[in-house]
């Protein structure tokens, strides 16, 4: 199973219909193609971790590239795994907010990840630092 986690900038603020409108289109396109993962976004910035087959996973992520709505694209890691990380989510998504303090913690730092499990944006930390 091939995965690449990525991040970028958001070239104009997201508002919540933004955010549902893109979360529906990308649910349904990763669907149809066998794509899970996770989308986080905080403070006008996206991480996500698409997994699939690889050039299914490659197509999708050059597609965000090119979108005029991100900037700033950028690959934090990619791999093969034995299995999916978010198997039962067409795309997961989590809007982080300034009350969810801990999870801004590292998702500002991006360090001790390992060190803590139960939360989806941990486990895309413990992935993304994982040797």
């Amino acid at each position: 199973m091939y995965y690449l986690i990525y991040t970028s900038d958001a070239c104009n603020d997201f508002q919540e219909n933004d955010l549902k409108d893109l979360l529906l289109h990308s649910r349904h396109n990763n669907s149809r193609m066998g794509i899970t993962g996770m989308l986080y976004y905080y403070d006008g910035v996206f991480i996500q971790l698409l997994e699939g087959n690889e050039k299914d996973v490659l197509n999708i992520a050059n597609t965000i590239k090119a979108d005029a709505r991100h900037q700033n694209f950028r690959i934090l890691k990619e791999g093969n795994s034995d299995q999916r990380f978010f198997d039962n989510w067409d795309m997961g998504f989590k809007t982080l907010s300034v009350n969810d303090t801990e999870e801004i913690k590292y998702f500002n730092e991006l360090n001790n990840a390992e060190v803590h499990d139960g939360s989806a944006i941990m486990k895309l930390f413990k992935i993304l630092f994982q040797k």
